[in-house]
This record gives C-alpha cells, structure tokens and sequence, in this order.
C-alpha cells in the first residue's frame, strides 16, 4: 500500500567551497585535462569553429558562439556550486577551470566576447 507524502521539516546548510573544491581536486580523473571540458564549453556556447593550439606552456582555446556569461569571469568556478541550474556553457568551462590546475600553473586567463564588449578574468591559484 502506497503511503501518501507528508512534509517532515526543512533546513539549510553550508558548504566550505576550499574543501569542496581541494576534495574534487583530489578525486579527478589526473587523465582529464582541461581541453575536453573547455571544447565541450564551445558547442555549449553555439560555436561553429573550435582552434586550440599548444604553445609552449601556453594552451589556447578560441572559438565562435556566445561569449561565456558574464558570471563565469567573475567567479569561474561559480557554475559548480550554483544553487540554480547553470549554464551548460559555463559548468563545461568551470570543470576545465578545476582540471587545469596543476602543479606549476600560476595564472588561468580568459577573454570573452568581441570589441568593446570584450572581457578578461585572470585566476589565480
């Protein structure tokens, strides 16, 4: 017999983003790079055309489409901690974000958008 749902309580909690994210740090996948998760991010964000190049220690991802939300500059990893569903384009991005740190990496910069509307965030570790 199907018992009939009944509201127990309610309640909030806090979550330690440091531990949370040095936690999902610890138990990434150390294969998985960035690359996967950012071009992932491009077909989220509508692009027709995908460049990615390695430079040295320097890996470029550029593409078409819409520009990242103007969110993911301002807190890049803000999309995995939402209390709302994030945008595909800007969860693809913050989870390359989290892999890309590794040993060595000082600084993560990104430019998004075109023109005058164009916007840069640097991360830092």
């Amino acid at each position: 017999m199907a018992e009939e749902a009944r509201f127990v309580g309610s309640g909030t909690f806090r979550i330690d983003l440091r531990a949370a994210l040095e936690k999902l740090r610890r138990y990434r996948d150390p294969k998985a790079g960035p690359l996967m998760f950012w071009t992932r991010c491009a077909v989220a964000a509508g692009a027709g055309r995908i460049e990615e190049a390695l430079e040295g220690a320097l890996l470029r991802v550029s593409f078409d489409g819409s520009p990242l939300p103007p969110a993911s500059l301002d807190d890049p990893l803000g999309a995995l901690f939402s209390d709302a569903e994030p945008d595909p384009a800007a969860r693809q991005f913050a989870l390359g974000v989290l892999h890309a740190w590794r040993p060595g990496l000082e600084t993560l910069t990104v430019r998004s958008g075109a023109g005058p509307r164009r916007r840069q965030a640097t991360v830092r570790p």
